[in-house]
């Protein structure tokens, strides 16, 4: 009796190529973030528990910066996460919705909604922490300087959105209901319950998903996956050149002199990796 073994490769690699055809939006972002964190722990920065100063020198959201001129922090901080417990909570969350969100929206919308909510996210923080100064017990108020970063703003617009988008699904109280409760439940509950955590990033993430999410209601759209990915991209450009717009309009004397404050704090201190 001959043996003969039976070749799966076409039907593993078959199953690889259609994972990375469904899912390539949140593969790129998950890829993305994870480079981003090897790249930083390579270069010397700590894997665990990065110092701020290293976090801003990689890209975080600095209110006295981003709103004084360095608008592109708004994007860079969505890559960049506080050690890797940050990292894989993040991640975490993105491989619950990410496969919701393509599906929802498409890789396209998917990248759009994540890239629009993240820069809002980031811009509420910058502004809340920019312009709303903290007393001390001498009475004295000063700009509360928090190095704000990773993808929780973006996943927190992608689960509003989500939310809104699935409200005439029969299985919003299932899996989708649930994988959605469980990522606004954990960051805005983090919020109140941990300390260091930019809730404001949170909220404002959240808040700017929901109006998004009525997208994913229009059939139409669906049916005409070209003219879906057209609007996905004006609406990234928009949020782009929006978000650029407002950290200027948002910006202040006093940010302004704060920023070239660090600077030369930044440029008379040892080098940070």
């Amino acid at each position: 009796m001959n043996e003969a073994a039976l070749d799966t490769s076409s039907t593993r690699f078959g199953g690889v190529s259609a994972l990375l055809r469904q899912q390539w939006a949140t593969i790129g972002l998950l890829l993305a973030n994870l480079i981003v964190y090897v790249w930083m722990g390579a270069s010397g920065v700590s894997w665990t528990e990065p110092a701020p100063e290293q976090l801003v020198s990689w890209g975080a959201n600095l209110a006295p910066f981003t709103l004084g001129g360095d608008s592109w922090r708004l994007f860079s901080s969505m890559f960049v996460h506080g050690g890797a417990m940050h990292l894989l909570l993040n991640m975490y969350m993105l491989l619950l919705i990410g496969p919701l969100a393509q599906k929802r929206f498409g890789g396209v919308g998917f990248l759009a909604i994540y890239l629009a909510t993240g820069l809002v996210a980031g811009l509420v923080s910058a502004w809340w922490y920019g312009t709303h100064p903290v007393t001390n017990l001498f009475m004295q108020s000063s700009i509360r300087l928090v190095a704000s970063v990773g993808a929780s703003g973006a996943l927190m617009g992608l689960a509003g959105a989500l939310c809104v988008a699935g409200l005439s699904d029969a299985d919003m109280g299932g899996s989708q209901g649930k994988a959605l409760a469980q990522v606004v439940l954990l960051n805005l509950g983090m919020g109140f319950m941990v300390s260091g955590v930019d809730q404001a990033c949170h909220v404002g993430g959240l808040l700017a998903g929901l109006p998004l999410g009525t997208l994913g209601w229009s059939e139409r759209l669906k049916r005409r996956p070209l003219q879906r990915s057209l609007l996905f991209v004006a609406l990234a450009g928009a949020a782009v050149l929006g978000a650029h717009q407002a950290s200027q309009t948002l910006g202040s004397e006093d940010l302004s002199e704060l920023a070239a404050q660090l600077r030369q704090q930044q440029a008379a201190a040892p080098a940070q990796p």
